[in-house]
C-alpha cells in the first residue's frame, strides 16, 4: 500500500523541482541578489534610529523616502520667521533640537539686552516669557511713582503720566508749588525774609505776620490803657498817629495821685472825678482792724467815672495803669487808678462780696 495518494505524489514532485531550479541560479544571478540586499544593511541603523525596519520595504527608494520624512518631519511644523530682527528657516537645520536651540537665543535674546535696565528696578528678564510681559513689569515699577503723586498732582492741577520721570514731574510740581515765592520775594527783602525758607505760603505768612506784626505785642499793654487794638492798624505809623490823638483828647489828662474821700464813695461803686479829688493825706484808715481789705478806684478811658476794684498787688499805685473786667459779660478794659486805700470791712467803699478784682497791671 503506498503511503501517499496521488495529488501527494504530485506536489512533492512540484517541490523538489523547486528546490532544485533554485539550486541551479548562475554565479551571476546570486552576486546580483547579494548587491541588491546590501542597502537594506546600510540603512539598518538609521532605520532603527526612526523605528523603521530596512526589511520591510521592497526597495533603497522606499526606505529613503520615509527616513526623509521622519528625519525632516518636524519642518513642516514651522516656518520661516522673524524673531528678534533674526530671520529663521527651519530647512536651514539639520534637527529640530539645532532649530529649536537657534529659535530660543532669538527669541530669548531680549533679555541680554534689559539686563542693565532690569537691574535698575530689581527685575530679572529670565522671569518673564515675553519681551512685551517684561516690559508691562518694567514700566510698572518705572511709574509707580506716578500713583502715590496723584492726589498731590491733582492739588496742583498736573498730571503725572506726562512726565517720564519722577525727576521732571518734581520739576513741573516745584514750579507750581513755590510759585509764590517769587511774588514774595520783594515783600520778604524788605522784612529780612528768605521765602526759600519756608516750604508753603502759609507758613512764609505766618513768619511774616510775626515780624510785620512783631510792634503789636510789644506795644499790646499801652493799646489797652487807651481802650486802643493794635491788629486795628497796618502799621505802627498808623497806631502811633491814633494813639497820640487818644492821649490828647483823654480824660486821663491832670490826673495826679489823689485819693477820694471815703464816705462819698462808700455807697455807691461809681463817682464824678470832677467833683471829688481830694489829697492823700486827708484819706484816714482804720489800721489797727485786723482784716483789710485794698480798693483802688479805676477811671476807665473816655469816662469821667471810676469803679471800685478788689486787688493783692501792693505794687499798684495811682497813676498805674491797670487792666479790669466791665460789664456781665467781663469784657477786658483798660484803666487808671485815681486812687488806692486799704478799708476794713465795715468801711469798704462797696461790699467786698460784689466787688470785681483787678487783672493785671499795664506797663505804661
Amino acid at each position: 500500500m503506498s503511503f501517499f495518494g496521488e495529488k501527494s505524489k504530485k506536489r512533492l514532485k512540484r517541490m523538489v523541482r523547486y528546490a532544485i531550479l533554485n539550486d541551479l541560479f548562475d554565479t551571476k544571478t546570486q552576486n546580483k541578489t547579494v548587491f541588491d540586499e546590501s542597502w537594506r544593511e546600510a540603512l539598518e541603523d538609521e532605520a532603527l534610529e526612526y523605528g523603521l525596519n530596512s526589511y520591510d520595504y521592497e526597495s533603497a527608494e522606499d526606505l529613503k523616502a520615509l527616513l526623509e520624512e521622519a528625519r525632516y518631519g518636524w519642518r513642516e511644523k514651522y516656518t520661516t520667521e522673524w524673531i528678534y530682527n533674526r530671520c529663521l528657516d527651519p530647512d536651514d537645520f539639520e534637527t529640530e533640537a539645532e532649530y529649536e536651540k537657534a529659535r530660543n537665543e532669538a527669541k530669548y535674546a531680549w533679555r541680554k539686552d534689559c539686563l542693565h535696565e532690569a537691574l535698575e528696578y530689581d527685575l530679572d528678564p529670565n522671569d518673564y516669557e515675553t519681551k512685551e510681559e517684561y516690559e508691562q513689569a518694567r514700566n510698572k515699577a518705572r511709574y509707580a511713582w506716578r500713583e502715590e503723586c496723584l492726589h498731590e498732582a491733582l492739588k496742583y492741577h498736573l498730571d503725572p503720566d506726562d512726565y517720564e520721570t519722577e525727576e521732571e514731574y518734581e520739576e513741573a510740581r516745584n514750579r507750581t508749588k513755590y510759585a509764590w515765592r517769587k511774588d514774595c520775594l520783594h515783600e520778604a527783602l524788605e522784612y529780612d525774609l528768605d521765602p526759600d525758607d519756608y516750604d508753603t505760603k502759609e507758613k512764609y505768612e505766618e513768619a511774616l505776620y510775626e515780624v510785620k506784626y512783631a510792634w503789636r505785642e510789644e506795644r499790646l499793654d499801652e493799646a489797652l490803657a487807651y481802650d486802643l487794638d493794635p491788629d486795628d492798624y497796618e502799621t505802627e505809623e498808623e497806631y502811633e498817629e491814633e494813639l497820640q490823638e487818644v492821649k490828647e483828647n483823654s480824660s486821663f489828662t491832670g490826673v495826679d495821685r489823689h485819693y477820694l474821700k471815703q464816705d462819698l464813695v462808700k455807697d455807691n461803686s461809681t463817682i464824678t472825678i470832677d467833683q471829688y479829688f481830694v489829697d492823700e493825706l486827708d484819706l484816714c484808715v482804720d489800721m489797727e482792724t485786723q482784716i483789710h481789705y485794698r480798693y483802688c478806684g479805676v477811671l476807665l478811658s473816655r469816662s469821667t467815672t471810676f469803679y471800685c476794684y478788689r486787688t493783692d498787688d501792693e505794687t499798684i499805685k495811682i497813676g498805674d495803669f491797670v487792666l479790669v473786667p466791665v460789664g456781665r459779660d467781663q469784657r477786658q478794659v483798660a484803666g487808671v487808678v485815681v486812687f488806692v486805700g486799704e478799708y476794713a470791712e465795715a468801711a469798704v467803699p462797696y461790699p467786698v462780696e460784689k466787688t470785681k478784682w483787678i487783672i493785671r497791671k499795664l506797663l505804661k
